[in-house]
């Protein structure tokens, strides 16, 4: 299994789940710059608009693992081949990076559900059943 360089033994401030060097917190606007960067528009929007209707409950999940325990919603608003940036409400923004390389749309699935898997077992919850 692949796993992400990282600070040496440490967590981000705000997260359970282990951190590439250099990611932790997402300013704004600049993410949806770097995810078409790495993916087509097409892409990027399919996979938000997937996220945003039929996970988000996942959503919530992933942001509560990572930093926003208290988050009764959380919206993917960006992503690239390092991780993926969640809003949650009040608009406060959380990247966190991939657990497994990202280089095409293929993969994006893949980190999306190890990434739900990592954070259902921090909070000590049961994964849903996979569907879509």
């Amino acid at each position: 299994m692949f796993h992400p360089p990282m600070v040496r033994g440490a967590l981000s401030k705000d997260s359970n789940l282990p951190v590439e060097g250099g990611l932790d917190r997402a300013p704004g606007p600049r993410h949806t710059i770097v995810a078409m960067e790495n993916f087509s528009r097409e892409i990027v929007d399919a996979v938000l608009r997937h996220m945003n209707t039929d996970h988000r409950d996942d959503n919530v999940v992933i942001v509560r693992a990572n930093g926003a325990p208290d988050a009764s919603d959380a919206e993917m608003t960006a992503f690239d081949t390092a991780g993926g940036v969640w809003r949650v409400a009040g608009g406060e923004e959380l990247r966190i990076p991939w657990t497994v390389p990202v280089t095409e749309r293929a993969d994006i699935r893949r980190a999306v559900v190890l990434l739900y898997r990592a954070s259902c077992a921090v909070l000590g919850v049961e994964p849903r059943t996979e569907q879509g």
